[in-house]
This record gives structure tokens, C-alpha cells and sequence, in this order.
């Protein structure tokens, strides 16, 4: 073999090699955009009327991430055990909750919102005294569950403020 035909050979290697990198790719992106894609963050906000503080809310929000609409059907609290924390609380005045079920374009939000004092109640009237993982969840009408990331809490303290 001359080096020609040796460099012919590791050119056409390579080409063929990127070229199904190339293929895979493509196809990764196109599933991607074709999925229901929902991110789910939980987060704390206080409510402020005039000078004074209201109480703490811990709020989840469902954001559709993907480019196909979503209708999203639940969003709640998660126990570690797999159980479900019903919101009693309607929102605050200012934010109320979203309406569900709602259907989502891309990067539209719904949200629901939990007081910390009935999260700890409600931990602390099911038996649960120690530290608790919870889990903000949302379930879309096709019955997809998607998660976000979990909060360890103290239900007596949640339970205090």
C-alpha cells in the first residue's frame, strides 16, 4: 500500500465516522423537540403588604422547557414516602394560584402555592416529626410526571412560622 492510498482510506474514516456523529445528532435533537418537556422548581416567597411581611409560601412552577404545548393537570407536594400533600391554601392575595388544568406554550408557567406553616402542620398531623425530603411535582394530561429537585425540612419549624 502507498501512502496515498493510506491517507485516502484515513480520510474517508473520518468522513464516514463524522458523518454518523453527524446522524446521530440530528436524531437526538429531533426526539428532543418532540417530547413534552416540563421543568419543576420550588421556591420560597414572602409576601409584602405595605411595610409589613406576610407569611412564607414555598411556590412550585411548572414550565414548559420543550416546543410541543403541554396541559398540566396537577401540581403538588410529594412526600418521601410517595404520598401526596393536599393544598388547602388558595394562594395569597396578589398571587393566586393557577387554574388546572392549564395547557402551556413554550416557556409558560403555572404555579401553586403552599404555605410553610400548613406544609407543617400537615407533616406534623401525619406523624412525621423528624427531618422530611419533599418534592414539588407536576402530572401532564397524558399523565407524565415530571419532577423537581427535593427539599429536606424540619416540620416543626416549617410549622412555627
Amino acid at each position: 500500500m502507498t501512502t496515498f492510498e493510506i491517507v485516502r482510506d484515513a480520510v474517508l474514516l473520518a468522513i464516514s465516522v463524522f458523518g454518523a456523529g453527524l446522524s446521530v445528532f440530528n436524531y437526538w435533537e429531533a426526539k428532543q423537540k418532540d417530547r413534552r418537556q416540563i421543568k419543576v422548581v420550588m421556591s420560597t416567597i414572602t409576601p409584602v403588604y405595605g411595610s409589613s411581611l406576610g407569611p412564607a409560601h414555598a411556590k412550585i412552577e411548572a414550565t414548559n422547557i420543550g416546543h410541543r404545548d403541554v396541559t398540566v393537570s396537577s401540581i403538588y407536594i410529594e412526600l418521601s414516602n410517595g404520598s401526596t400533600l393536599a393544598n388547602l391554601d388558595f394562594g395569597f392575595p396578589g398571587l393566586p394560584d393557577t387554574h388546572l388544568p392549564m395547557r402551556l406554550t413554550d416557556g409558560e408557567t403555572a404555579h401553586r402555592s403552599y404555605s410553610y406553616a400548613g406544609i407543617g402542620e400537615a407533616l406534623l398531623s401525619s406523624g412525621r416529626t423528624s427531618k422530611q425530603k419533599i418534592l414539588p411535582v407536576c402530572v401532564d394530561s397524558s399523565g407524565g410526571i415530571y419532577k423537581g429537585e427535593a427539599w429536606d425540612v424540619d416540620p416543626n419549624e416549617l410549622a412555627r412560622m
